[in-house]
């Protein structure tokens, strides 16, 4: 599955698509008139604009007039839960042929609109895309780029890696949320209708990608074409942490449902995710989740679980031999797998301990005078004298007199002076 993509091609006969903006006007983050300004600033103007208002601050004046000519629609949350609002104002909105979200706080690169609807309707794609993400380019609160030796920067690069190296899509969304804001979410409306974003979740814009990935409807544009203010990631581990992840993912799995029961497609593509999310960055822990799928299994009667079972025998995955069964696999001899990896361990043992040893020789000739002789002799230097006494022999010695050593010149060679 292809994981990256540059610049799209444009077509210039191609009629330009729409583009409806939501705007999430809680929390209320400071940075909103700059994120509006950023939508001034599109080459390909947005034709509508949706503000989200929780009601929570009724003082607060709507900015319907920071896009001149874009009409704009309030709408009324029903919730404080930023992706239930959006699923509502996605619903209520059926004006455009995309949808892209806005966040106080992130601001579009100008080309953002143009490059994002070229590259979902790029005629040499087999499938349209259904939700398409961005590079992002990192901003402190002012909006101003952050220095490159940034831990935060760092973090950004090691998330962008794993796809910019050629590793498929399942992977690089197991190995961690590289999406980092709703903002950064840019769809077709029809495909949000479908799948709706996860509620309830705080990083509701990596389950959509996940969703996306998994249904080969995820198109990754490798450009900085977002802007925003992140405030990199908690190294910390915690109990809470791993909970919200573990929810998280049964929300994805219940989203994949149905497609998980027709489409082999995204039943391969979950399970090469899953064997790569576990115990990695993304916190996902194996033992958490196949417990919890047990226990849910456990709950639901035979004759269902009956079913499931023979639906998956009877898809084409089950008719491919697993490679460990195979003639010299790793498990086709039990007895000379175990053999071969308590020889891998002895190995290993050896390796380390003679690595160890290195070490000790390393630390204790650190002050050795005789250590630092031999490196101003250096190998050729070394070579040179024992040349010299060698039978037949030919050196140019200190004083530029070339004279024979060994045996037939047993006399001293070289500069005599002291």
């Amino acid at each position: 599955m292809e994981a990256l993509r540059g610049l799209p091609r444009m077509s210039k006969n191609k009629t330009i698509s729409e583009v409806t903006v939501i705007v999430p006007l809680f929390p209320r983050n400071p940075g909103l008139r700059r994120a509006l300004a950023s939508l001034r600033a599109q080459t390909q103007r947005p034709a509508f604009l949706v503000f989200l208002d929780d009601g929570k601050a009724p003082d607060s004046r709507i900015p319907d007039d920071e896009v001149p000519g874009v009409p704009v629609q309030v709408l009324e949350a029903g919730t404080s839960d930023p992706a239930a609002a959006i699923n509502q104002a996605v619903e209520s909105t059926a004006r455009s042929e995309y949808i892209a979200i806005l966040d106080a706080g992130a601001a579009y690169a100008p080309d953002r609109f143009a490059l994002c609807t070229a590259a979902m309707e790029d005629p040499s794609r087999e499938r349209q895309r259904g939700l398409l993400v961005t590079g992002v380019k990192l901003t402190d609160g002012q909006g101003l780029p952050i220095a490159e030796d940034d831990k935060r920067q760092k973090q950004l690069a090691r998330k962008w890696a794993p796809g910019r190296e050629g590793i498929g899509l399942p992977e690089w969304l197991a190995a961690g949320d590289f999406v980092l804001s709703a903002s950064n979410i840019f769809a077709r409306t029809s495909y949000l209708k479908a799948n709706p974003l996860a509620t309830g979740a705080a990083s509701f814009a990596y389950h959509a990608a996940i969703q996306a990935g998994m249904q080969g409807q995820l198109e990754v544009l490798d450009q900085p074409l977002l802007e925003l203010y992140w405030a990199g990631l908690e190294t910390n581990y915690s109990a809470v942490a791993a909970a919200a992840s573990l929810r998280a993912q049964l929300q994805v799995l219940g989203a994949l449902r149905d497609k998980l029961g027709t489409s082999p497609e995204t039943r391969r593509n979950y399970a090469v995710f899953h064997r790569t999310a576990w115990q990695n960055a993304s916190g996902l822990r194996e033992d958490l989740f196949l417990q919890t799928a047990l226990e849910l299994a456990s709950l639901s009667p035979i004759e269902d679980r009956n079913k499931i079972a023979d639906r998956v025998a009877a898809s084409r995955e089950v008719v491919q031999r697993p490679t460990s069964l195979d003639e010299g696999g790793a498990f086709s001899d039990p007895a000379a797998y175990a053999a071969a990896l308590a020889q891998a361990r002895k190995e290993l043992k050896q390796v380390k301990s003679e690595n160890e040893r290195l070490q000790r020789v390393a630390e204790a000739s650190q002050g050795s005078g005789w250590v630092r002789f031999g490196a101003w002799l250096g190998d050729r230097s070394a070579r040179r004298i024992m040349e010299m006494d060698a039978e037949n022999s030919s050196i140019q010695p200190p004083d530029g007199k070339v004279e024979r050593g060994g045996k037939d010149n047993p006399d001293e060679v070289g500069n005599k002076e002291p």
